[in-house]
């Protein structure tokens, strides 16, 4: 196999170092990184965005719907469990 060099970073250097395996040589390290990202490409990232745009009104109507029940003003009265309250908060920080 034939070589080059290629200048990086320390903090990059370090990061390698860190996601490669024992005795794993950096041009192995750097060819799973790109089959990793070749599957996952770019086109796949755009429908997580866009997907997770698509869920936010969804969220959104989600928590209101919740805090209304919280505070009395549905038809029926709902009780949360403190892990789901605290999920639900975690979902409307998100919002």
């Amino acid at each position: 196999m034939s070589a080059t060099t290629i200048k990086i970073s320390k903090a990059t250097h370090e990061r390698l170092l860190k996601i490669g395996k024992k005795e794993e040589d950096f041009d192995e390290i750097v060819q799973r990184l790109l089959t990793f990202y070749e599957a996952y490409s770019s086109s796949d990232i755009d429908r997580v965005h866009a997907l997770h745009a698509s869920l936010k009104p969804v969220a959104a109507q989600l928590v209101n719907a919740v805090r209304m029940a919280q505070h009395g003003y549905a038809k029926t009265p709902l009780e949360l469990s403190p892990q789901l309250v605290k999920f639900i908060d975690s979902i409307a920080e998100g919002i």
